[in-house]
């Protein structure tokens, strides 16, 4: 039988990422050509060059025969790029692709005349948006107006602005915080983006433009990614969690005395997934086997590590912010050595939980303190009860 042949269109060229087009996309820049019609082939790129690069894009039309291509037509074009007459940029001094609630930002706002003439009077604005930004931390020369959320640097108060020479540059800072908490008031408050969007301006117009001034923009984005966290908490007396501890207490040396632990979980900001929660049994402590929880796992008991581990697995963005988060509750036992004597016991160590952030692909991590048997959440207990006695 004969091998029917298959048509493709291969668009090369480099640093080029083709984001749409109307054909259907079968590989990285290679899409199908699987129809006798004729059509108007139309495409949107990315390219990443600079100023005065020369842009070479190369399209082909192959077929594909026995695993292999073959070019049928060819056809290569080259481009100039120039760059803007008034070219403006912003940057994050930390660009690492994310920011985290609590950080500290710092924006860079780069001008520069790529011009042969003079430009005067130029006009610099930036304007923040996200309901994440702490406005009432920012840092900056210009001039801001807390109502557009818009910071402006005027020719008339920036000498530097007043006259930009052919080639000349300059910049600008905002230092500004992201909140340390989210902005949450319903199940769809998650997902949260910082922008930055830029313009500048001079009433000069270069000759051979239609323009009634030389303008630019220019703008930044970055994701903020979430927020999960876990509590942990010791009870001797716990009758709300179903579980009877048995035992002295306060504690006594060589003496066996249970103890309940709870996790509770929080999380905030994005939605996360591979959600585990760990924390390592202290010397004397054992892991009973007494479990419950509001999920659909509970914690067990890893010997190798001494750990007691939680895999939750996936958390919303709001969970445990708005209604009740997942709570793990399990049952240990201390037996405190004659060392301890007039000391509080250590049960467990820090509580840590790790997740990926499905917005902006990173690793959360989350702690809460190591517990002892001093049992601050425990309203039962006074102050100094926790102490091991003889």
């Amino acid at each position: 039988a004969r091998e029917s042949l298959k048509k493709f269109l291969v668009i090369e060229g480099p640093s080029l990422r083709v984001v749409d087009s109307n054909l259907e996309q079968v590989a990285d820049n290679r899409w199908s050509l699987d129809t006798e019609a004729e059509k108007k082939i139309s495409a949107s790129a990315v390219i990443g060059t600079k100023p005065s690069d020369v842009f070479f894009l190369k399209v082909k039309m192959v077929v594909e025969f026995s695993g292999g291509d073959y070019v049928v037509l060819e056809k290569q074009s080259e481009m100039l790029f120039s760059g803007s007459s008034l070219a403006l940029s912003i940057d994050l001094e930390d660009p690492k692709g994310f920011v985290s609630p609590g950080e500290g930002l710092t924006y860079k706002i780069s001008y520069k005349n790529n011009t042969e003439v003079e430009l005067k009077d130029a006009l610099l604005k930036a304007q923040l948006v996200g309901d994440m930004f702490d406005f009432g931390s920012i840092e900056t020369a210009g001039t801001f107006d807390g109502i557009s959320r818009t910071v402006t640097w005027s020719s008339s108060r920036f000498v530097e602005l007043r006259e930009l020479g052919k080639g000349e540059e300059g910049s600008f800072t905002i230092a500004i915080k992201v909140k340390p908490t989210f902005p949450i008031n319903s199940v769809s408050d998650k997902d949260f983006t910082l922008k930055v969007n830029g313009s500048i301006e001079s009433p000069t117009i270069i000759q051979g433009t239609n323009t009634d001034r030389t303008s630019n923009f220019a703008n930044s984005e970055v994701n903020v990614s979430g927020d999960i966290n876990i509590n942990a908490s010791a009870y001797f007396r716990d009758a709300d969690s179903g579980i009877l501890n048995e035992g002295p207490f306060p504690p006594r040396v060589g003496q066996p005395t249970e103890y309940t632990i709870h996790w509770s979980l929080s999380n905030a900001g994005t939605d996360v997934g591979e959600v585990m929660v760990r924390a390592e049994l202290e010397d004397g402590v054992s892991f009973t086997g007494e479990v419950k929880g509001t999920s659909n796992t509970l914690p067990t008991f890893d010997t190798s590590s001494n750990e007691v581990i939680w895999s939750i697995g996936t958390m919303t963005a709001t969970q445990g912010v708005l209604g009740q988060g997942p709570e793990a509750i399990f049952q240990v036992s201390l037996t405190p050595g004659g060392m301890l004597l007039g000391q509080f016991a250590p049960l467990l160590g820090i509580t840590t939980v790790s997740a990926t952030d499905t917005f902006t692909g990173v690793s959360l991590l989350g702690t809460d303190s190591a517990l002892t048997t001093v049992l601050p959440d425990d309203s039962t207990v006074g102050s100094n009860q926790g102490k091991v006695i003889q």
